[in-house]
Formats: structure tokens, sequence, C-alpha cells
């Protein structure tokens, strides 16, 4: 983070924050290892040389408990998502006056993510799987916002004081996503798309949307004591067709600040 003051009047400033996240194993919030864990037969052996991966797995002669080996899966099991994301703003603020100023700011937030999960051919008791699978998918989103906000504040009388507001903001967004699935290949240490021969799936979307808004603020505090706020805004949307997409949206508020007054 960073702020300059060029001149007495105006000030420029600048955020960016840059992150980068990598998960393995197993990911998701309605994982159910530890549930299937809890649950498997105390019989059941973890390896076995014999299996294709080297594991054992459920079968009647390990009692009627089924579920699935855990240990075997998360290690055979190739599963990875990698997060990229890019926050920043930068805004300049400008006084006309002592107590009025403009204030214009733009920001961002951009995130592209990767995932590729690889099924192994395995055998382990009745939970074995015959066929390989390589899944991957790309997963993008943009999203901008600019505000401009003119401010307008004062205190009349030493008792009086008056701020005022209005501004126009617009945040726009854009996301998109494609996803492959090949299943069969040649060995399970092959684990790329173009290796895939056997059955194959895409799909993919993209979608996008935006919000224009008009604000209008005041606050008027008395003495400290009294205490009124109002705002008015109006805001559209593009989620919304041609002939209702925007709304006009008042509010009107109070307070009283008690312990402020002389007889407390």
């Amino acid at each position: 983070n960073t702020s300059f003051n060029i001149g007495d009047n105006l000030e420029v400033g600048e955020s960016m924050e840059l992150s980068r996240g990598t998960w393995t194993g197993t990911f998701g919030p309605t994982t159910d290892l530890m549930q299937e864990l809890l649950q498997s037969s105390p019989t059941m052996p973890i390896y076995n040389d014999e299996n294709v991966g080297g594991f054992a797995g459920p079968t009647i002669e390990y009692g009627p408990v089924n579920r699935s080996n855990q240990v075997g899966q998360l290690s055979l099991t190739d599963n990875e998502e990698v997060r990229n994301r890019l926050l920043g703003n930068v805004y300049a603020e400008y006084d006309f006056m002592d107590n009025l100023s403009y204030r214009f700011s733009a920001g961002g937030d951009i995130s592209f993510n990767e995932s590729k999960s690889f099924t192994p051919m395995f055998q382990m008791g009745n939970r074995s799987n015959a066929t390989a699978d390589l899944s991957e998918g790309r997963y993008s989103t943009n999203t901008y916002l600019i505000e401009n906000t003119l401010t307008y504040s004062q205190v009349f009388n030493e008792v009086h004081d008056l701020t005022v507001l209005a501004g126009f903001t617009q945040q726009e967004s854009w996301n998109s996503n494609v996803n492959g699935t090949v299943e069969e290949f040649p060995s399970n240490n092959v684990r790329t798309i173009a290796a895939g021969y056997g059955q194959t799936s895409l799909s993919g979307d993209e979608s996008a949307w935006a919000l224009r808004s008009q604000i209008g603020r005041l606050n008027y505090s008395y003495d400290d004591k009294y205490n009124l706020m109002a705002s008015i805004r109006r805001d559209g949307s593009s989620r919304f067709g041609e002939n209702n997409r925007y709304g006009i949206f008042p509010s009107v508020s109070g307070s009283w600040i008690i312990t402020n007054e002389g007889f407390m």
C-alpha cells in the first residue's frame, strides 16, 4: 500500500495483493473421508501387493461393513487445485477547498483457477476402478468497480455538523469456465489429456453482469446529540429486463446520544 501527496490539494494511492494457493488430496466441504474411515471394517487390510495399485478393499470375507479403503484412494487419486488471485485498487482525492473534495477510485478482483483430478485403474475389493479417467478445468473471474464521490462537510456555529455526499458507481464482472474429461490411458503413470484414448467430454460456459448506481447521502448532527441520516440511491442491474432495470431506494434514520445531555 502506498499513498502520495502531490501539492497541497491532491492525494493519490494504491493497494495491491497477489495470492496463490495450492490444494492437493481430497478437497471440498462435502468429503466423507472421516466418516468412511471411522466406519471401515477393522479386519480389512490396507495393502495387497497382488492387486493393481497395491491396496486392499472391502469384500465379504472382511465382514458386512462395506466401506472403501480411504488410505488407498487418497494414495492413488491425484487431485490438485491451484487458485491465483489479484486484488488491486487505485484512488485519487482532490480538495477543492477545506470542506469540498472529490474522490475517484478504481478496483479490480481477478482470479484464475486450475483443477486436475486423475483416478487411475486399481483393484480394491468391490470398490475397484477398471478405467482410469482424468478431468481438468480452467476457471476465471474478473470483477471491476469504479466509484466517483463528491463530499461537502461543514460545521456551522460550532453545533451544526453537516455532511453531504453525491456519487456514481459502476461494477462489472465476467466469469468463464471450461472442463474436459477423458477416460482410458495406456498407463497409470501417463496423466495428460492428450494421452487418453477413450470416451471424452467437454463443457464450459460464460456469464457476465453489471451494476450501476447513483447515490446521495446527508448526515446532520446538532451539538453532537441529535443526529439525522438520510440517503437515496438509484440502482440498476443487468440481471433485470430493460423495462424494469432500475429501482430507487430511500432511507431515513435518526439517533439521540443521551449521554451528551447536560442532565446526565
